[in-house]
């Protein structure tokens, strides 16, 4: 079996119940995450830790994305004092952040932003551009990508805007 689970958002209890009701079994059953292991939930650390221990495969999803890129700006400002981060992380955000190791990190920007179960079927964490090809996205749409305008060309916004789209309700595949 495959089994794909999304947007855990740091819910490590209810993502071990969830692994129990579908009787996952790790020597049988391949396990994809898509995306969004962090935040909200009260245990983001804990479930990078879970996956990387399972060797569950992960998709990156925009919540990895967001830690990454502040990661690269720390890094760099500790290297060069007059440097500033440009990202700002509110104060939950940068608590759920100073949980996590370099190697943690380093772990999270391994995640590739697809995966492929057939030839036909792939796991991402967003959307994608209705007018391209599956191979021929741009980076961001894979982990950012939610709508799309009336000729299926990503876009950022909400639903609240005129002529947007859920990506999927134009995807042609």
């Amino acid at each position: 079996r495959t089994i794909i689970i999304g947007d855990i958002h740091g819910c490590l209890e209810e993502l071990q119940e969830l692994l129990d009701a579908v009787e996952w079994d790790k020597n049988k059953d391949r396990v994809i995450f898509c995306g969004d292991l962090v935040d909200r939930g009260p245990d983001s650390l804990g479930v990078v830790r879970f996956a990387k221990k399972h060797n569950i495969e992960v998709v990156l999803g925009n919540h990895e994305d967001k830690y990454i890129r502040f990661h690269k700006h720390e890094k760099r400002a500790r290297r060069d004092k007059s440097y500033k981060n440009p990202m700002k992380f509110s104060d939950n955000k940068l608590n759920i952040y100073s949980t996590f190791t370099d190697e943690d990190i380093a772990y999270m920007a391994t995640f590739p932003r697809y995966i492929s179960i057939t030839d036909k079927v792939k796991v991402i964490h967003a959307g994608l551009d209705a007018t391209r090809p599956f191979k021929k996205q741009h980076k961001e749409a894979y982990v950012y990508g939610r709508f799309v305008n009336d000729a299926g060309r990503l876009q950022s916004g909400t639903l609240s805007g005129e002529g947007l789209h859920f990506w999927a309700d134009k995807w042609p595949g």
